[in-house]
């Protein structure tokens, strides 16, 4: 993939995960900025991602994870689209508020041949201001090779 300005970048990824993955647009995920080796995606609240509790339900923040990572393995490489979550461990620290959009920001840890390991950090997120760390996961993607 060329070199484009970081927005561009982004719609460029957000376009593959919308062709690969059409179901994708159902929860309005979106990835944000691409910043190599980082990458930050939205989750934007819905209904929906409640549980008992009045809190955003783990499954969902799951999701946003393995969606953050996927997102940044093609901003590594556009041709890796069939690759596929090897392994996910997530770690909840904390309830994230009912109606605020959440903020995955992914980081590449290492990088190798057939594998990609990653960090995720999913925010809580009612303002740039204000954001607070409520769950981070690991994980590596099986490349295509």
């Amino acid at each position: 993939m060329e070199e484009n300005r970081p927005n561009d970048r982004a719609a460029y990824i957000n376009q593959l995960i919308l062709e690969g993955i059409p179901a994708s647009s159902a929860s309005g995920f979106r990835v944000d900025q691409v910043d190599l080796p980082t990458v930050t995606c939205v989750l934007p609240f819905h209904a929906k991602q409640i549980r008992p509790g009045n809190t955003i339900s783990g499954p969902t923040m799951m999701m946003l994870a393995d969606a953050a990572m996927y997102a940044l393995i093609l901003a590594l490489d556009d041709t890796q689209r069939m690759s596929v979550t090897q392994d996910l461990h997530i770690h909840f620290l904390a309830r994230p508020a009912a109606a605020q959009d959440l903020r995955a920001i992914v980081t590449l840890v290492k990088q190798g041949r057939r594998t990609v390991v990653m960090r995720v950090d999913i925010y809580s997120v009612a303002n740039e201001s204000e954001k607070k760390l409520v769950a981070f996961a690991t994980g590596t993607y099986a490349l295509v090779t």
